[in-house]
């Protein structure tokens, strides 16, 4: 697999606890080899998190205002992924925290008012 070489600047705090992180345990055999598994694990994570697919969704959903025949193929390719994707346990977990969080909300205000 040809790689891409990036330069990235890290915060001289981090790269120490990083560095430290290799040494200490044996790992990785190097810091490049525990930044892509780090970059490969947190695009996992953001491709099975309910507010990105969500986010997908409305953008997916945008450019259907002005689909051609190609962009429409496409709106349809994300979608299927999304929905390949999607954690229903996940999305039902997101829903409750925000309906939670609502009315937090809204009975903290009820209860400034007493």
């Amino acid at each position: 697999m040809a790689s891409s070489p990036q330069s990235i600047r890290i915060p001289p705090d981090l790269d120490a606890e990083v560095n430290r992180f290799v040494e200490d345990t044996g790992i990785y055999a190097s810091k490049s080899e525990f930044i892509r598994e780090a970059v490969r694990t947190h695009l996992q994570d953001l491709h099975t998190d309910a507010g990105i697919m969500a986010l997908r969704v409305r953008r997916a959903l945008a450019r259907a205002d002005r689909p051609s025949d190609r962009e429409q193929a496409e709106i349809h390719r994300t979608l299927d992924a999304i929905g390949d994707d999607i954690d229903d346990e996940a999305v039902d977990a997101a829903l409750q925290a925000a309906e939670e969080e609502v009315a937090a909300a809204v009975l903290g205000d009820h209860a400034d008012d007493e």
